[in-house]
């Protein structure tokens, strides 16, 4: 699997549950995608696990690397309270895609 913040991501095959649309084999190929779908999406127990596997620096890099689509607004604002600290500061916008 390739790496996230130049460390080697650990197994994350469990997680590949929250990208249905491919083979576990084809969520495996893509760490990023994988841990934010689980940062949007997941349980409280598989964000709970996700966390303790990767940290919160793996979690950190991969919400400032967002892209448009990864996060839900309301998964968006906890991840920024979460892992920023975000405590009445205005909260970045989510990531959009552009036309020129």
């Amino acid at each position: 699997m390739e790496s996230v913040i130049g460390q080697k991501v650990p197994d994350l095959r469990p997680f590949t549950k929250y990208i249905w649309w491919k083979s576990a084999d084809e969520a495996m190929e893509s760490s990023h995608q994988l841990i934010a779908q689980v940062m949007s999406l997941g349980t409280f127990e598989d964000v709970q696990v996700l966390s303790s596997v990767l940290g919160k620096e793996v979690l950190a890099f991969t919400l400032r690397n967002a892209e448009a689509g990864e996060f839900r607004p309301c998964s968006w604002a906890y991840w920024h309270w979460v892992l920023n600290g975000l405590h009445g500061e205005t909260l970045p916008p989510l990531p959009r895609r552009s036309f020129a």
